[in-house]
């Protein structure tokens, strides 16, 4: 299976179950974490965003890093628990600075 295939799923509604089993195949975390949050799989997102922030901050994609931190933001939040939603973006915050855009 490509990622095309995954994308094309997408589009179809009802089938986030099945996406989320392409997900785990195919190794695309950060699409994964956004589908659990979707289906209120909280701690399941929460374990997930802790390996992937880390493997990130490593590989240092900053696109991808604040994409994960907003969704993070996002999970906190949801789960109430606003301090750890603030931190979360003000990481994201970071993050977005250090990105060069060249001037136009």
């Amino acid at each position: 299976m490509d990622l095309s295939f995954s994308c094309t799923v997408a589009k179809i509604s009802g089938t986030s179950a099945l996406q989320i089993a392409l997900c785990k195949e195919m190794r695309v975390e950060a699409r994964l974490a956004v589908l659990l949050m979707e289906n209120k799989e909280f701690s399941e997102v929460l374990t997930l965003l802790s390996n992937l922030i880390k493997e990130v901050r490593r590989l240092d994609d900053k696109l991808l890093l604040v994409d994960i931190d907003l969704l993070e933001s996002k999970l906190h939040f949801s789960l109430r628990n606003l301090p750890k939603a603030k931190n979360a973006l003000t990481a994201a915050r970071t993050a977005a600075n250090a990105i060069y855009v060249p001037p136009a």
